[in-house]
């Protein structure tokens, strides 16, 4: 007989086992799921989204610093150098945070130099003074400490902290052999061929051909304001401008900027997370800017810009109708070849040495003395010498349009070259008892005219009943494109 037997396990301790196991159970499954996300997550990371990482941490942790390229060459028609660049060498500085380490004052809140990085800058300037006195050209405006210091933007007022510094430029081969050959002892140091732009001293159709400006001074005008809107869009580091870099600001210098500007280089710099230089990665070479070549005969040219000024000075002390006329103050002339349609003068004076503009900056004196003067298309109410309703940059064409009407009323049908036009001089045309009058000049009656004719004796009338009435009875308010 037994005195022990085998009790059965209470019903609510085998409820808490088995509640124990799903637990468990749950907690291994969701491990497991866990990690399976995860390592997908790492998967994915690596093999499909790892090369777009990458490009977008290479743009962070790079920055591109446009190098200007040569800009191209504005030619006269026998090939005399209208506008031309010339290289020289600048050299600039890329700082380092020994130069540009900050302190704030807790009380005042104003942030200035650590006593080490003025220190450094200071000392910096005072040896780059000192080497450009000793190998720099003696008689060029001499640097001195503050200009050093200015130049090198402690404070990033003027540009990044990652951009290079134009410390001086037009450099001696003296200067630039001596910094090469001194490299180590100026961290940061670069030699960099620049241009410098150069207009003919004849002063050869000024007006036409234009000038240059920084490109922080001319990012105002359209054609540079949608070069920056795309570059938002497909940022190109050719196509970025450097604020002190020279463009075409007028004339054909801006008309043609894109061609003659070429194609900006670059360097590819790494910095750190203070936003400062580390190192060049790469370096892309400038591409230097297409060549210009105008119509302009240089020699029709300054003949033409002479007899103006000679017909000036005649008007200012010879009496034409009775009086002298001090007011003429300018005078324009254009000629073309007529055989080939070239423009081969284009004279507005008088006019002024547009040099004046590359070292970027004007006097008051220098400004004042060109003001009326130095725009494309001259003529305003001060140089015309009228005010109020005087004359403006743009005039009616009046007898000029003369031959292209009648090419227009050849070219319609509505007469033939053989076509007799008997000239009454005058024409009307209008409503019935409000019609408009246009006499010839001078009220001339020129009788029969073939439309040659009418052409060489200007013959207004002609023009009125021949061609525009005519037009508007072909086409009545439908009007004419040509």
């Amino acid at each position: 007989m037994s005195f022990f037997r085998k009790q059965a396990s209470p019903p609510d301790e085998t409820n808490s086992k088995s509640s124990i196991g799903l637990r468990l159970n749950v907690f291994f499954f969701s491990t497991f799921v866990i990690f399976c996300v995860i390592i997908i997550r790492l998967a994915v990371l690596q093999f499909v989204e790892g090369p777009t990482l990458t490009e977008v941490e290479t743009s962070r942790d790079t920055k591109n610093v446009p190098l200007a390229s040569m800009r191209g060459v504005i030619y006269a028609a026998e090939g005399e150098k209208l506008a031309y660049s010339t290289p020289v060498q600048s050299l600039y500085i890329t700082l380092n945070k020994e130069y540009t380490a900050k302190q704030t004052d807790k009380i005042t809140g104003k942030t200035t130099l650590t006593p080490e990085a003025k220190a450094k800058s200071d000392a910096l300037a005072s040896k780059l003074v000192a080497d450009f006195n000793k190998y720099g050209d003696p008689n060029a405006e001499k640097m001195t400490e503050e200009n050093v210091i200015d130049a090198l933007d402690l404070y990033f007022k003027k540009s990044l902290g990652f951009m290079a510094r134009r410390i001086k430029a037009d450099l001696t081969t003296q200067e630039v052999a001596y910094f090469m050959e001194h490299k180590d002892e100026y961290p940061g140091i670069e030699i960099v061929e620049e241009s410098i732009r150069h207009y003919d001293k004849d002063t050869v159709a000024v007006q036409t051909i234009g000038y240059i400006k920084p490109f922080k001074s001319a990012n105002s005008l359209n054609i540079y304001k949608n070069i920056q809107n795309a570059m938002k869009n497909n940022p190109e580091p050719g196509l970025t401008y450097k604020d002190d870099e020279f463009v075409g600001f007028d004339g054909l210098e801006l008309q043609y900027q894109r061609e003659l500007r070429g194609q900006n280089g670059y360097q590819e710099i790494s910095i750190n997370p203070q936003n400062m230089a580390e190192k060049i990665e790469r370096v892309v070479p400038p591409v230097k800017g297409n060549d210009v070549w105008t119509t302009i005969n240089k020699n029709v040219q300054l003949k033409t810009e002479q007899a103006i000024m000679d017909q000036l000075k005649w008007l200012h002390s010879n009496p034409v109708q009775g009086k002298t006329h001090p007011n003429a103050l300018t005078g324009y002339a254009v000629a073309m070849e007529v055989d080939t349609g070239n423009i081969v003068s284009m004279a507005s004076m008088p006019d002024y040495d547009t040099n004046i503009w590359t070292s970027g900056s004007l006097s008051t004196d220098v400004w004042n003395s060109i003001m009326n003067n130095y725009q494309n298309g001259t003529i305003n109410p001060i140089s015309s010498g009228t005010s109020g309703n005087g004359l403006r940059s743009v005039l009616l064409l009046g007898s000029t349009i003369k031959p292209l009407s009648v090419l227009v009323g050849l070219n319609e049908g509505l007469f033939t070259p053989s076509t007799y036009y008997q000239d009454r001089g005058f024409a009307t045309f209008g409503k019935a008892g409000h019609e408009t009058k246009v006499r010839n000049s001078g009220g001339h009656v020129y009788g029969s005219l073939y439309p040659a004719d009418a052409i060489e004796v200007s013959s207004n009338a002609f023009m009125v009943d021949m061609v525009g009435k005519r037009l508007y009875e072909k086409y009545k308010s439908k009007g004419i494109s040509i």
